[in-house]
């Protein structure tokens, strides 16, 4: 597989994850065929062609919306990143995920990433009933940046991206720290994430969600 079929289906699997709620995936397969189509008969750095194909497209969405007279609202989606994808980003888009639900897209990224999660992290996920899976793209800040609003770095280290907020937390690394430790800085994590989606105004549903401890 070459790297613009490559480019093609992330920019697809982005768009459609984004823009749920207003489009088909069909439409943006429309959509991103029909950019991708005309970018690469002029694109002379192709390992950009994926970056460029996702704003044309995004473009052609906003518009096709209003020539429809419909709104045009993507879902808004946070990014959190730290070093190996392993304890404090996992567990912050868990619980975002727990607390939002479809409100608001996840995304979890690692620096250097080992594709699995810390076993006190996720021994703490458990005793609040939050179920380990992937229903959230993962990967690399790099790889998936350009479809994040907000970036949430959380010891990742991060440069400033384009047009997106970085947001810094310092929290601490759950990594070879005992449950008890870790059941801190998860509560930690918690109550940032809690702070951030009401900055954002956007709904928070406590009816299954676990109390966050005070001492």
């Amino acid at each position: 597989m070459n790297t613009s079929e490559v480019d093609f289906q992330a920019v697809v699997d982005d768009l459609a994850y984004r823009y749920s709620d207003s489009f088909s995936r069909e439409v943006i397969v429309r959509e991103v065929t029909a950019v991708r189509t005309q970018l690469e008969q002029s694109a002379r750095k192709r390992q950009f062609l994926g970056m460029l194909v996702a704003k044309k497209a995004r473009d052609r969405l906003a518009a096709l919306a209003e020539a429809e007279g419909r709104e045009f609202r993507p879902v808004p989606v946070i990014l959190y990143a730290c070093v190996h994808n392993a304890g404090r980003s996992q567990f912050a888009a868990f619980v975002t995920k727990r607390l939002a639900g479809d409100r608001v897209h996840v995304r979890a990224a690692g620096m250097h990433p080992t594709g699995d999660v810390n076993p006190a992290v996720a021994e703490v996920l458990a005793e609040r009933g939050i179920e380990i899976n992937r229903d959230f793209p993962t990967g690399t800040p790099y790889d998936i940046e350009d479809a994040a609003d907000i970036v949430v770095d959380m010891g990742a280290d991060l440069p400033k991206f384009p047009a997106r907020r970085v947001i810094a937390w310092d929290i601490e690394d759950p990594a070879g720290r005992r449950v008890e430790a870790v059941r801190r800085i998860c509560d930690d994590i918690e109550r940032r994430v809690r702070e951030l989606l009401e900055e954002l105004e956007i709904p928070i549903d406590d009816s299954q969600a676990e109390p966050v401890a005070t001492s």
